[in-house]
């Protein structure tokens, strides 16, 4: 139970999970995205299989290697690559397995589209993080130094290739 904004209301929230899920990571910023592909089905009792860019791969294994020496019992959390040009061959195999309940992508708008079109023909849940810039909005009663810093800021965090960076 957690509090709730409303006066004299408690929220309920219920860990459920729905069987085996997919994250798909990518490498622009291997470790917070690794987690995040996994992190949220793993606490609600999903068994996970994480699917690394090639491009990361040896970073995000270190991620599910941390994991299991951490204690979590084998099989839970699982790591698989490929080389690019099978990439779309191996997720279309994964996906349209049966035990496959959701699909969590990260990555660019153009991958997104394919593996939408992937888990739509096989009927799996799919949520899809695609790429894309963000914008800076700039009000008249702005501090326009710090405004510059921020936008500087957003655009150079991560050398400007993470979806975030602001253009």
């Amino acid at each position: 139970m957690l509090p709730s904004n409303d006066k004299g209301t408690m929220s309920l929230v219920y860990k459920e999970s729905c069987g085996v899920v997919l994250g798909i990571a990518p490498w622009n910023a291997p470790i917070i995205l690794g987690i995040r592909a996994f992190i949220t089905p793993l606490i609600c009792g999903n068994i996970c299989i994480l699917k690394a860019s090639e491009l990361s791969a040896d970073t995000q294994y270190l991620i599910v290697d941390c994991f299991r020496q951490a204690g979590l019992s084998a099989g839970v959390l699982n790591f698989i690559y490929c080389p690019r040009e099978r990439a779309g061959l191996v997720t279309e195999t994964i996906v349209a397995h049966h035990a496959i309940a959701r699909v969590n992508f990260t990555g660019s708008t153009a991958v997104g589209r394919k593996i939408g079109q992937i888990c739509a023909m096989y009927l799996k849940p799919v949520v899809l993080e695609l790429g894309g810039k963000a914008l800076i909005i700039i009000l008249e009663d702005a501090n326009l130094e710090e405004a510059v810093k921020a936008a500087v800021f957003g655009a150079m965090q991560h050398q400007g290739q993470v979806c975030i960076s602001t253009e």
